[in-house]
């Protein structure tokens, strides 16, 4: 099926030049007895077997231009004057060319005895009866090549989208159905025009400030972050860190001790201490049940 799209225009192409061959044999039959133009009696299929003599001599002649034009890939999608120029130049050498093969073929096989005078008169008969014609059917050989060219192109184009789509669409699926490790996600953080990547297992502590939060990581550094407590509590993985403030995020990994006292407070490894609300202290309590070897 895709071999006869490819020839489709090579088809329409030959029922026009047959069509053409048929209208030329009839109509010069016609011209012929109407008006007695031969004492000779003259038939249809004997004018058609003349013409299309013709017309293959035009198809072998257009054959460089039919291989020059596609060498040429495709046409231009804007046909600028240089262009317009050099595929009008290719067409009238086409022309000129095959009309002058068929003058000599026709002179020769009516006895011709190699006379310029006769050879020139014979070309300007064939330029004016079959040159618009001719100069018809190379402009539409042109466009039809250039046509399929367009056409095979933008099949090939919409095989390689279609493979990369499939591609994707398996890239896609790998990267819904992996398993992320809380270890491997991070933070963007935007520095000016330069982008931080702060890992999520480097950050010791989360502190309110504004309407921003302050990441400290543990390499005593500090990131602004446009975001809210709320967000970094969804952001963070629940299992290792906690909130125990309005103000405060901690990870529980950075943790060194709990006090519950009446002033309740964490002291991270680094010995920072951090306040622990009152109404976190219930909650503070269960989560540290089920994560033995923090001390409490």
């Amino acid at each position: 099926m895709q071999s006869f799209t490819n020839l489709r225009p090579f088809f329409i192409l030959l029922t026009v030049v047959l069509s053409i061959i048929i209208f030329e044999a009839f109509q010069q039959h016609y011209y012929i007895v109407r008006f007695k133009l031969s004492d000779e009696e003259v038939s249809v299929v004997g004018l058609m077997l003349l013409h299309l003599r013709r017309w293959v001599i035009w198809l072998v002649c257009t054959l460089p231009m039919t291989a020059y034009i596609h060498k040429r890939s495709v046409m231009p999608a804007r046909l600028t004057p240089g262009i317009f120029i050099r595929y009008a130049v290719i067409i009238s050498m086409s022309l000129l060319f095959s009309i002058i093969i068929i003058t000599a073929v026709e002179l020769i096989i009516g006895g011709w005895k190699f006379q310029m005078v006769d050879f020139i008169e014979t070309l300007q008969f064939f330029f004016f009866q079959k040159g618009p014609i001719y100069m018809i059917a190379n402009i539409g050989v042109v466009v039809l090549i250039s046509l399929q060219n367009n056409i095979q192109a933008h099949q090939f184009t919409i095989g390689k989208l279609s493979v990369l789509q499939a591609e994707q669409q398996k890239l896609y699926k790998d990267l819904k159905n992996r398993s992320y490790d809380d270890e491997s996600k991070f933070i963007q953080i935007k520095i000016g025009s330069q982008a931080k990547v702060v890992p999520v297992e480097s950050i010791q502590w989360v502190e309110a400030e504004d309407y921003c939060v302050r990441l400290h990581t543990e390499d005593n550094a500090s990131y602004i972050l446009r975001s809210s407590m709320k967000s970094m509590e969804k952001i963070l993985p629940q299992d290792k860190f906690i909130r125990i403030h309005r103000k405060y995020i901690v990870n529980l990994g950075e943790v060194d001790r709990f006090f519950f006292s009446q002033t309740p407070e964490v002291r991270l490894i680094d010995s920072t201490r951090l306040s622990v609300a009152q109404s976190r202290v219930a909650e503070i309590k269960k989560h540290l049940a089920v994560e033995p070897g923090i001390p409490s």
